[in-house]
């Protein structure tokens, strides 16, 4: 509807200014402006897009950053990153599971990624040493399901739009438990955790 209106306003400005010209010649030299407008915002979306800072942003406990941004592909993608640096280390994040040690994470795209460091690179499921990462990051039980601040894995969008905290403490479980149970955010107790800082359960 902002287009027709755009176009029209074209339209009516142009036949004001030249009202001896001939009618068809007015229309297309509106429909010609209406384009060249069209053109000129597209491109200040492409650039918009392709330069734009990320919108919303989260540190986990490892101190990797999972942030998001407007995309061409994508209405939002989420990329992970190193802390203070802009050029992302995975792409495109879908699903993740994450303790203090590490995150691993799935991309749109099916690949799979575990940190464990943030001053290396993250490891392919493809590369030799994935299974061993895995196995050092405590991040699966024997059942291979995400063994986390979470009983299952996180979806990225849910993390980062903040419909659930990155740590679940013990006073948000109490008042998520109150309320209707929220199938988005299944945490474990905290005296489940696999983090070097899990609280113990109150006495």
């Amino acid at each position: 509807m902002t287009l027709f209106v755009f176009g029209g306003a074209l339209i009516v400005t142009s036949s004001s200014n030249d009202s001896k010209r001939p009618l068809g010649e007015r229309i297309s030299d509106g429909l010609s402006r209406v384009v060249r407008g069209l053109f000129w915002l597209g491109l200040a979306y492409v650039a918009w897009v392709m330069f734009a800072r990320y919108t919303q942003s989260v540190k986990l406990p490892n101190g990797a950053v999972l942030a998001s941004r407007p995309d061409l592909t994508y209405t939002q993608r989420i990329d992970l990153f190193r802390p203070g640096e802009l050029r992302p280390v995975v792409r495109t994040i879908d699903q993740l599971c994450y303790n203090d040690r590490a995150v691993w994470v799935s991309t749109i795209d099916y690949k799979y990624y575990v940190w464990l460091n943030i001053n290396s690179v993250p490891i392919q499921s493809s590369s030799d040493g994935y299974s061993r990462v895995i196995a050092q990051s405590r991040l699966f039980d024997e059942r291979d399901n995400c063994n986390g601040y979470y009983k299952s894995d996180m979806d990225a969008l849910t993390l980062i739009a903040g419909f659930c905290p990155v740590i679940p403490d013990i006073e948000w479980q109490k008042r998520r438990f109150a309320q209707a149970h929220d199938y988005l955010c299944d945490p474990r107790p905290p005296w489940m955790w696999t983090s070097d800082t899990a609280q113990s359960p109150s006495p």
